[in-house]
């Protein structure tokens, strides 16, 4: 019973960090990517995020190390892309 029960949470703690991904992903996609420095948004756009949160998130996506993590695993998801879709980054 004990394995089923660790099952179950780790199902759960999958689901949860699916969904806070996503939503970070919206986020940077709708108030970061785009938008010049200076009018980044400076308190959080939505309710379930504090505004220190959000300087967080904008800290994070800001820094020149997060970029060049990210860069090779963008190209590699564009470089894939089926022929006749375009990637959405």
């Amino acid at each position: 019973m004990n394995g089923e029960k660790e099952n179950v949470t780790s199902a759960c703690a999958d689901m949860l960090k699916g969904g806070t991904h996503q939503m970070r992903y919206r986020l940077k996609k709708q108030y970061f990517d785009g938008v010049p420095a200076n009018q980044v948004r400076t308190t959080s756009p939505c309710s379930s995020m504090t505004d220190e949160q959000w300087r967080k998130l904008v800290d994070m996506w800001s820094d020149p190390k997060h970029k060049v993590w990210f860069m090779p695993i963008l190209i590699s998801t564009c470089a894939n892309m089926p022929k006749g879709r375009t990637c959405q980054y």
